[in-house]
């Protein structure tokens, strides 16, 4: 007969590991499934967190307009955010710092994100400590079932009631769930999907992540009935040096790749010679950079000796 839990989560990075800490909170009983051989995942890699009114803040003299956080999400996605949930999430954002506090998380403080307003709250030890210093011990203290190295082969819902069935250690196991969280992170690592939704293609985009995000989680939703109108953002940075022999994470700090897409004045250029964007305005947000640079076929550093010396 299958085992029976409260709650089932699929991915054990920092998402599934909060998830799993929440349900310890309320006394559920957990299944937490990882399909690769270490728990974290991309999450290891996570600098820091969004918050506007923490203890942190407060205790820095920082003050944050929730509503002006909320017009400028809304603004900048041109209202393709969803106002309800963007509104909660912030309105709750101070809590859940002071509650991953609570559960082990460490903080070193808050800093701005380029030109933005301060609420960037940065890990101790980035997300590779907050998750096994943290989230992951407290909810082994907790009595949560950590499975790692399992393939999921399907989900399913009958009822009020899912199914899941997954192979591990080449058994085949079928456990039951009243509720399932899917939080294995997004498709950088699925070309298919990636063709759909790159404007330059796939080739042009160096995955910087733990190399195991397919989109797993969205398709098993999009089974279920979810419906696939929206299928998340992507943070692209600016210019990545590229060898195939070398991981893209070692080559993000390199001295070369600094000059080029943080270097003052810059000047970029497409194939055409045309100068493409004002430089100045966004050097400092990565995501902003790394959308204007995708957009161009082709794009080139202008720089002096003086500049590379």
């Amino acid at each position: 007969m299958a085992k029976t839990y409260d709650v089932v989560i699929v991915g054990a990075g920092l998402s599934g590991f909060a998830a799993a800490a929440r349900a310890a909170d309320k006394n559920l009983t957990t299944l937490l499934l990882e399909k690769s051989a270490h728990t974290g995942g991309s999450g290891n890699y996570v600098e820091g967190v969004f918050a506007a009114g923490s203890t942190i803040q407060k205790a820095a003299g920082v003050h944050v307009d929730q509503q002006a956080v909320l017009q400028t999400e809304l603004d900048y996605s041109h209202y393709e955010a969803n106002h309800d949930m963007w509104r909660k999430y912030i309105a709750q954002s101070g809590q859940n710092i002071d509650w991953l506090q609570a559960h082990g998380v460490q903080f070193t403080g808050v800093a701005t994100l380029g030109k933005g307003s301060q609420t960037w709250h940065l890990f101790a030890g980035h997300g590779a400590q907050a998750i096994h210093q943290g989230l992951e011990p407290f909810v082994q203290r907790a009595g949560v079932t950590i499975t790692t190295a399992v393939d999921i082969t399907s989900i399913t819902k009958d009822d009020d009631q899912f199914t899941i069935a997954f192979t591990h250690q080449q058994q085949i196991i079928t456990v039951t769930a009243k509720n399932v969280i899917l939080a294995t992170g997004g498709y950088l690592n699925n070309p298919a999907m990636m063709d759909h939704t790159a404007p330059t293609g796939k080739n042009t985009i160096l995955p910087m992540n733990a190399g195991k995000s397919h989109g797993d989680g969205l398709k098993f939703a999009w089974k279920l009935g979810a419906q696939p109108f929206f299928t998340g953002m992507k943070m692209r940075f600016g210019a990545q040096l590229a060898d195939p022999n070398v991981p893209p994470y070692k080559l993000w700090g390199a001295t070369l790749a600094k000059l080029v897409v943080r270097a003052q004045p810059l000047l970029w250029v497409n194939e055409s010679g045309d100068r493409f964007v004002n430089e100045d305005h966004v050097i400092d947000n990565w995501s902003s950079q790394g959308n204007v640079i995708n957009r161009q076929e082709r794009v080139f550093v202008i720089l002096d000796q003086a500049m590379i010396d």
